[in-house]
């Protein structure tokens, strides 16, 4: 199965639109650990950039998330800090006035919402357990376990007494390489 490639022009703000679905995800998931807030549904998810707005640029999309976060986040000022510095890339770039969400215009924001789309898929699907993640990438299981009641990998879900890790935040945190060039997310990097 093919990958799908950004043009030369899309491929300017790929790592900005990793960035802003990455954290996206880990205000989502910092939220769901510390508080009764749960995020159920895809449009749950979406809300957080899109502020429930069917489209949306991409500077109105870090401060809906920024707004997000200062609401429900109150210990964690490294989150913060670092949707702050991408809104001072996005507000500094050109991607700041280009759309995305459900009626994008041109060929460049409809290619870049698709990017949006397939990153956050990759955030959703490369959830695993710790057990998985362990065997995986030959980790020990309290290792991972540590890592996450210390928020140092912070793309985490508590699911009863157990966690589901983020793989690709492991293999990132612990540097080990991903080899497996059959995977679809084989060329996304965390």
């Amino acid at each position: 199965m093919g990958r799908a490639k950004l043009s030369s022009e899309a491929s300017k703000y790929e790592r900005i639109i990793a960035d802003l679905v990455r954290l996206q995800f880990i205000v989502i998931r910092y939220i769901e650990r510390n508080s009764n807030i749960k995020y159920r549904t895809h449009r749950d998810l979406e809300n957080v950039l899109t502020g429930g707005v069917p489209t949306v640029t991409y500077s109105k999309a870090i401060d809906n998330l920024l707004k997000h976060s200062r609401m429900r986040i109150h210990d964690n000022d490294d989150i913060i800090n670092n949707i702050v510095e991408l809104k001072d890339k996005i507000d500094n770039s050109e991607i700041k006035d280009l759309h995305f969400g459900m009626a994008v215009s041109s060929g460049l924001e409809n290619e870049l919402d698709q990017y949006v789309l397939r990153r956050t898929f990759f955030m959703i699907t490369s959830m695993v357990t710790i057990k998985d993640a362990s065997e995986l990438l030959d980790i020990p299981e309290i290792t991972i376990k540590q890592a996450c009641q210390q928020e140092r990998l912070l793309n985490t879900e508590k699911i009863g007494r157990g966690w589901r890790v983020h793989l690709p935040e492991c293999r990132a945190y612990w540097k080990i390489p991903y080899t497996d060039e059959k995977d679809i997310y084989y060329d996304l990097k965390y």
